[in-house]
């Protein structure tokens, strides 16, 4: 059975090393990836003493680069895809009054109102793309639809565009838990798949960030604006949408946010947070000056080929991170970071915490681009953990 049946089945379970956060709620492609360029990342793992990096091809797929026709019929919808997401970000109301057309414009109201007061609203949405990455889905000749998918709340907004006179605009729009997308249980967990399983958090982030991707891919590869509602069995079916979908996934959103500002605005008792914070926001501020090598030395480990990864980076891309979520358990904290504007990648540190002793330990780079291109390859995920022969 999986989830295009009923009965619907809701997992709750509460996996180990990490802390659960709930929030009262309102009532009831080719991948972007492949033409936003970055670079490969070194392979972590959880909070925790070094572990040794987890094996991985370090190979190109011939596949992963669209092909020049592909990506001027692309490049017109992702312009527009990916401003709206900038835009959205910073400004979510201006954003709909360029980016939308009417319809499209009533849904996103409407999603809008559903989740979150008008107070909490745009710091909403900022999170929210902030980390978001996105994914086109479509057919040949006519690539209609952009997802956005939020690995940290494993919730996808889905935007259905139209070319206008002289951009596309949002004519159509759902969001949805990357379980219903996804189609492989039959259970809908409200925990994200990156936080199921007691695995090294850094690696699960990829792996569910490329899994989501792929999904979303192979659901849409055929659909076009008229049709893509029939791809997904959740999406004809309004009741669940509303009794299912809606709350469980304002539940996700919401714990996100929460997660979020335990690092941003720690509570005045949670010193070894605040010491995070702050060590955290010293480490983006070397990197943005170009300093961080020194730095590098106090994080003892880190893989070597992350260390020169990261030297690689220009100041720029470090200046545009933010924090985006936080992870604690008796071995340590996990902060993460991902970058504001082209999110092909997320940035991990790890603390170790003694008593009131914080000392920082190890720093890794989660690329999308290699988990996707792994993973891609191999399905089973064999060869889909990142990592490299250190």
């Amino acid at each position: 059975m999986n989830l295009s049946s009923l009965p619907y089945v809701v997992h709750h379970s509460k996996p180990r090393f990490e802390k659960q956060f709930f929030f009262l709620i309102k009532e009831p492609l080719t991948v972007l990836l492949l033409v936003l360029c970055l670079l490969g990342g070194g392979w972590p793992a959880w909070a925790g003493p070094a572990e040794k990096a987890m094996p991985a091809s370090t190979g190109t797929y011939p596949g992963f680069k669209p092909s020049a026709r592909k990506a001027a019929q692309l490049a017109p919808l992702m312009v527009s895809a990916s401003r709206f997401k900038s835009l959205a970000r910073t400004d979510f109301e201006k954003a709909l009054l360029v980016y939308t057309r009417e319809d499209g414009r009533k849904k996103l109201w409407a999603l809008d109102r559903e989740l979150w007061d008008i107070e909490l609203s745009q710091w909403a949405w900022t999170q929210f793309f902030g980390a978001a990455v996105p994914v086109i889905g479509g057919r040949q000749g006519r690539y209609d639809l952009v997802g956005y998918y939020n690995p940290y709340s494993d919730v996808f907004l889905i935007t259905v565009w139209q070319q206008g006179r002289t951009f596309h605009q949002i004519v159509d729009a759902q969001m949805l838990m990357g379980d219903w997308v996804r189609a492989d249980t039959d259970e809908l967990d409200l925990i994200p798949l990156w936080r199921r399983k007691p695995i090294h958090r850094p690696a699960a982030l990829g792996l569910a960030t490329a899994r989501s991707l792929l999904a979303f891919e192979k659901a849409f590869a055929s659909a076009d604006r008229d049709n893509w509602r029939s791809r997904l069995p959740i999406l004809k079916d309004e009741a669940a949408l509303k009794q299912l979908n809606d709350p469980f996934m304002a539940l996700m959103l919401n714990g996100q946010l929460i997660n979020v500002g335990e690092i941003l605005a720690p509570d005045p008792d949670a010193k070894t947070l605040q010491t995070c914070r702050d060590i955290t926001a010293e480490v983006v501020k070397r990197a943005v000056d170009g300093k961080l090598e020194p730095m590098l030395f106090l994080m003892a480990d880190t893989l070597p080929g992350t260390a020169r990864d990261l030297k690689a980076i220009p100041p720029e891309w470090f200046a545009g991170l933010k924090t985006t979520g936080v992870l604690t358990a008796s071995q340590g904290v996990l902060v993460f970071l991902s970058p504001t504007e082209q999110t092909t990648a997320s940035l991990c540190l790890y603390f170790s915490t003694q008593g009131k002793r914080v000392d920082i330990r190890r720093i890794d780079l989660v690329d999308y681009r290699k988990f996707y291109s792994e993973l891609k390859a191999d399905p089973s995920g064999a060869s889909g953990k990142g990592g490299r022969h250190e």
